[in-house]
């Protein structure tokens, strides 16, 4: 840190401060000869968790700085962290969602049959196939929840169960459905999954709204996520709700993250 604040500009040397604070109290190592690449890795993962894939990679940087200095100075042979990689940060893409002003026209324009969709789409973040097969043997009404495992009729994506807590409102909803004789709970009157058109009736809902986005299931998947990064739930949280297997994936939501 004397050298940092030697030959870096104070906001890098802060910035260096910070790096080896998170360091120290993350990877919990006393000795030089205890900093591995076995280490750094479960350093990343776990720094993963909590924060932003650019922060864990400065990090790692930082710390392979000390390491450098390090040998320079003769204290050390070589950098043992030489061979860990920086993480690949996921494809950068613009994340459409929609607004809450956007949510509330979307509804109001809903029919008796799409509105509870949508909505169930917007409360959970299930994937397409997850709402269409979902069954009323998966909702736990008792504890609010509903429970996501892979079955035969469709192609899962992943391969943990996972469970996603439902309000009283959607409970309400799901309660007044229809059952038609069928185990699926959005089902047609012939007691089918509804396999079809679901996208094209959610744009058709969205341009009665006049809502300009060109709007589709995942877009609703979207904007549950979004709404609950911006609402200050935490990235590992989202993770398990929305089932994704790494939370690299999840980052790409991490710029939504309020700011404290």
């Amino acid at each position: 840190l004397s050298y940092s604040k030697s030959n870096n500009a104070p906001r890098t040397h802060q910035r260096d401060e910070l790096s080896f604070r998170n360091f120290k109290e993350n990877a919990k190592a006393t000795y030089l000869h205890e900093v591995t690449p076995t280490l750094m890795e479960d350093y990343k993962s776990k720094r993963l968790q909590t924060v932003a894939v650019r922060t864990v990679n400065l990090e790692l940087v930082t710390v392979k700085a000390m390491f450098n200095r390090a040998v320079e100075w003769k204290m050390i042979n070589e950098n043992p962290i030489k061979s860990v990689k920086k993480i690949k940060s996921p494809i950068s893409k613009t994340i459409h969602f929609l607004e809450k002003l956007e949510i509330e026209k979307l509804l109001e324009n809903a029919n008796s049959v799409m509105y509870p969709i949508i909505y169930t789409f917007l409360k959970t973040g299930m994937r397409r196939d997850e709402l269409v097969f979902l069954e009323w043997s998966d909702i736990d009404w008792k504890n609010k929840q509903i429970k996501i495992i892979n079955k035969e009729v469709r192609n899962p994506k992943g391969q943990k169960e996972r469970y996603i807590p439902i309000d009283n409102k959607l409970i309400n909803i799901l309660k007044s459905l229809p059952r038609n004789g069928s185990s699926f709970v959005f089902s047609t009157p012939e007691g089918k999954p509804r396999v079809n058109n679901l996208n094209r009736e959610v744009k058709k809902v969205a341009a009665k709204a006049g809502i300009k986005k060109n709007i589709n299931l995942h877009m609703l998947r979207h904007s549950f996520a979004s709404h609950l990064v911006m609402g200050g739930v935490d990235l590992s949280t989202v993770q398990r709700l929305l089932g994704h297997s790494s939370i690299t994936t999840t980052q790409i939501y991490a710029h939504l993250e309020t700011v404290s």
